[in-house]
């Protein structure tokens, strides 16, 4: 299936890479973990990038984007750090590169594996704009399809699971579509909704290690463009939001927890956007390893980010 999955990412990547576009009325989204545009935890189908300024090689090339990330969750006494960046291509393709980094040295995440390495996970990307926003009428939103290839670097997590009888790969892809729209019509506040599904073999996301079964998740997103003080220079706006993304259920027993989180972000600049959450990936127990009977569960988690559109 790997094989067959890698023909596929890099089909949809060329399938629309000559294809011209117009501006997308959105604007370039954020980067999230993984580097894709998206929110925090869900990818959007806008491509960064897509206005005429934003753009160089005679508009073959969107300006790219880049983010730093950096949470600590709580109940498990682990912190996690990220880097992100992606860029379009003829406002139709997205590529992207993103890197977690989850550090268990002192925690009793770390106490289980035995010894206290740092857990990497890369990820690369592509995303495929096929249908722009209001490309068919005002009430059309813009859908993607998109591919994701993460590798976990020589994790002790791969060990762990495979002890417990749960996929124990060191790589997967995960293919997803999704449908984005900013709603203009229902007051004077921008309204944006994404949402869309996901195909996927990963176990949080590749931290867990990828398992040998995939799964179809469901992913929701939602926030307000809340204007601030229009006659600064700085913090003009403010985009409160929640986002939501299904647990894995896979056949060997291995489940994830499902994954809600609220975010407020700040746009201080026309570049710049500085991020601040609170996550919840269900409920470890009382002794902090990230198990709930089944469940794989990391808790409460409080995340910042800074984004920057080149």
């Amino acid at each position: 299936m790997k094989v067959t999955m890698k023909k596929l990412a890099l089909t949809i990547c060329l399938a629309f890479l000559l294809t011209s576009a117009t501006p997308v009325l959105a604007g370039p989204p954020l980067v999230m973990l993984d580097g894709a545009g998206g929110v925090g935890a869900n990818p959007t189908a806008w491509i960064t990038g897509s206005t005429a300024d934003t753009s160089f090689l005679d508009g073959w090339v969107q300006k790219p984007s880049a983010a730093v990330w950096y949470g600590y969750f709580s109940d498990i006494d682990t912190q996690f750090a990220g880097v992100g960046f992606h860029f379009g291509i003829k406002n139709r393709v997205e590529l992207s590169w993103g890197r977690q980094v989850a550090s268990v040295s002192y925690g009793p995440l770390g106490q289980a594996f035995g010894y206290a390495p740092d857990i990497v996970v890369d990820s690369f990307g592509c995303k495929v704009n096929v249908i722009q926003e209001n490309q068919f009428g005002a009430f059309m939103p813009a859908i993607s399809v998109g591919a994701t290839y993460r590798v976990n670097h020589d994790s002790p997590t791969k060990n762990l699971f495979k002890a417990m009888g749960f996929g124990d790969n060191d790589d997967g892809f995960e293919f997803y579509a999704v449908a984005s729209k900013v709603v203009t019509q229902l007051g004077p506040i921008p309204l944006i909704f994404s949402t869309g599904f996901a195909y996927t073999d990963a176990q949080q996301r590749g931290v867990f290690s990828f398992n040998d079964d995939e799964d179809i998740i469901f992913m929701f997103d939602f926030a307000a463009v809340v204007p601030l003080f229009r006659n600064w220079d700085y913090l003009k706006t403010v985009v409160p939001g929640f986002e939501y993304r299904q647990g894995v259920d896979y056949d060997d027993g291995y489940e994830d927890a499902d994954t809600w989180d609220v975010f407020a972000d700040f746009m201080v600049t026309d570049n710049i956007i500085i991020a601040v959450g609170h996550l919840w990936n269900g409920s470890p127990d009382t002794d902090g390893i990230p198990i709930d009977g089944k469940k794989f569960a990391l808790g409460n988690c409080f995340f910042f980010m800074v984004d920057i559109d080149f």
